[in-house]
């Protein structure tokens, strides 16, 4: 499942964080010197974002518990450019010392409703007390998809075990969906691609569906990572009851950063089910990411490999010319899937010129009986018929 947009906004926020702690140079104190919170002011102070997040950064890793109230005077009465940064940073450095105090801060103050400075507290405590940081979690209303993604993420780096169980004990449904899709995320940036398949691979098969669940998250991370770890694991996978589904997302992800590479990839699987999905879903999601090269590659595909998305691309063509769409239509092997595609170019042909499209079926003595009376039947009266039908069938009729 993709990250939903302030999840991207608090991983910039922890980012810029992490850049500010750990840079190597820059103003705020000397390391090994304490800061104060004159220190924080002059910070906050400066102009440039990256240089204020890398001084506050430096000055808070130097700055002891006694310094909060002064520090929070100056984020309340004085007239500074306080964004996510500078929220997120306050916060972590709370969180090392009063974390219950920090996350009711981050949960009341007027300033942080950003949704990124509650969840840097969350991540920060739970990296350093995950069971007490889960346990303020579960007492309350708390359990929005990002603060629960906060709390496994801290939860892993704290070291501690648990957070693995935690997730499977959720049960099947969505919170757990997207609970998984956390931890595989984690699993293959802290340990890569391989290593993440191997772990999932290992784990019993005494409960498929929740295998199913992680094994299709980790090749989604996977795709979007190391793509070809990923394409080359997911392969065999495919047939196993756990990877089900596991092609079309590895072809997704990996359209979303090289979409040619991807269709080359699935033309060299067996031919079945999950390859025709994947194909259809890799190619759609290429079109939506870059149409011009996705169109342009479809121009010379002839392998038959390829139909589930000629049959995309020829209704793409023929949204602009009805005769060209349907040129690409019919050079598709499958008699179902090319005389629907047809079927469909033509319906919205009818759609925009009803009297070309009528008199272009009626010349059309090429097409199956079959589907030239299902393409001639107008959809609105078809429903009515059997609707008709069904009350003519109906007991007492």
């Amino acid at each position: 499942m993709p990250e939903k947009p302030h999840s991207r906004v608090a991983s910039l926020g922890l980012a810029m964080l992490a850049a500010g702690l750990l840079a190597a140079c820059g103003a705020g104190p000397e390391p090994g010197s304490p800061a104060t919170a004159a220190d924080v002011e002059a910070a906050l102070a400066r102009p440039e974002p990256l240089a204020r997040a890398e001084a506050l950064g430096r000055t808070y890793q130097h700055l002891s518990a006694e310094a909060l109230p002064a520090v929070l005077a100056l984020y309340e009465d004085g007239f500074y450019d306080l964004g996510a940064t500078e929220l997120v940073l306050l916060a972590e450095w709370w969180t090392g010392f009063d974390a219950p105090a920090a996350v009711d801060w981050a949960r009341g103050d007027w300033r942080t409703d950003q949704p990124e400075v509650l969840a840097s507290v969350i991540r920060a405590w739970a990296r350093q007390d995950p069971k007490a940081a889960l346990r303020w979690f579960e007492a309350g209303k708390n359990a929005s998809p990002p603060l629960r993604n906060a709390l496994l993420s801290g939860w892993e780096e704290s070291g501690v075990d648990g957070h693995f169980e935690y997730v499977r004990a959720m049960g099947p449904g969505e919170m757990r969906q997207r609970a998984l899709a956390t931890l595989a995320r984690r699993k293959v940036l802290r340990e890569g691609a391989a290593a993440a398949f191997d772990w999932v691979e290992a784990m019993p098969n005494d409960d498929d569906k929740f295998k199913l669940n992680l094994t299709r998250r980790v090749g989604s991370a996977a795709a979007m990572h190391e793509p070809l770890v990923a394409a080359e694991r997911a392969a065999p996978l495919a047939s196993e009851p756990f990877g089900d589904g596991l092609l079309r997302r590895v072809g997704k992800r990996w359209a979303l950063r090289d979409g040619a590479a991807a269709m080359r990839w699935l033309r060299t699987l067996p031919a079945g089910p999950s390859r025709t999905e994947a194909v259809h879903e890799t190619y759609l999601a290429w079109v939506n990411r870059d149409r011009v090269a996705a169109l342009g590659f479809m121009e010379d595909a002839p392998d038959p490999a390829f139909d589930p998305a000629r049959a995309l691309y020829a209704q793409l063509i023929g949204e602009q010319d009805a005769q060209a769409g349907f040129a690409i239509a019919e050079r598709i092997e499958e008699e179902e899937r090319r005389w629907a595609t047809v079927g469909r170019i033509w319906r919205r042909w009818e759609l925009r010129d009803a009297g070309a499209a009528k008199d272009w079926l009626e010349q059309a003595s090429h097409i199956p009986e079959f589907y030239r009376e299902r393409m001639a039947q107008n959809p609105a009266r078809r429903g009515q018929q059997v609707r008709q039908q069904g009350q003519a069938d109906a007991p007492g009729s």
